[in-house]
């Protein structure tokens, strides 16, 4: 039987990382999970995931899968919907990527047991956090799809180098939650808090306290939804194979 492939997972914050149990992640910079799994916390952006995704090729890695939180387009996704795309397409060029079906078709399998939408097949690039507007008229023309901000550099690297690669995303906010700015703001690359500790009380100021509720517990369901599908990729009994 042949080895299992290296995959190389680029996720682009902290927390994202912690699906995988890593307490303390280390930040752009090459993690080791299994054998033939290594994470890159590259964060938020497509020039940083883009980065990533070259460092984990030129390390050996022999495929790429772009892991972490989406927003929801389409009012039917609500927070914690694990999503496995099969098309990405760039808001800005109109590039077009087509996720490799082995890829796609073995991580279906193995999160057969997990919950998952196969209905969604279009993940949206965006080059910025969207508002709640500007998502209402993206699913327009994206009916039914999601966005992110990392996915399409990840899936270039990937084609650039002539290698298979995949998309597993959990929905963090609906289409019609809107991400405070007086927020994320305050945060790094990596989603830490990166201000003065007394604007941890200031900062939500303004904010009513039902819409950061619905924000936790969205950010909840999508961390326990990566936490899941984490484990499946990483299960030491059962290399991934595509």
């Amino acid at each position: 039987m042949s080895d299992p492939p290296r995959l190389g997972v680029v996720c682009a914050l902290a927390d994202e990382a912690r699906a995988f149990g890593l307490k303390r992640p280390s930040l752009d910079r090459e993690t080791i999970l299994r054998s033939n799994v290594r994470l890159w916390v590259s964060g938020v952006g497509a020039a940083r995931a883009g980065a990533a995704a070259e460092s984990l090729l030129k390390s050996g890695c022999e495929a790429l899968l772009s892991f972490g939180y989406c927003g929801a387009l389409s009012p039917d996704l609500v927070p914690g919907s694990l999503l496995l795309p099969s098309l990405l397409v760039d808001a800005e060029s109109g590039e077009k990527f087509e996720v490799d079906s082995g890829i796609r078709a073995a991580l279906s399998q193995r999160l057969a047991a997990t919950p998952h939408d196969s209905s969604v097949d279009t993940l949206v690039g965006s080059a910025r956090v969207l508002g709640v507007e500007d998502k209402r008229a993206w699913d327009r023309r994206w009916p039914g799809a999601a966005v992110d901000m990392e996915s399409c550099a990840v899936a270039r690297a990937a084609r650039e180098h002539g290698v298979p690669w995949g998309v597993l995303r959990a929905v963090l906010d609906r289409r019609d939650d809107e991400i405070p700015s007086s927020l994320t703001r305050l945060l790094d690359p990596w989603g830490r808090w990166d201000a003065p500790w007394w604007q941890q009380f200031t900062a939500p100021m303004g904010v009513s306290p039902w819409r950061l509720w619905m924000l936790a517990r969205g950010r909840k369901k999508a961390f326990d939804a990566l936490a899941r599908s984490a484990r499946c990729l990483c299960d030491s009994g059962s290399p991934l194979m595509f």
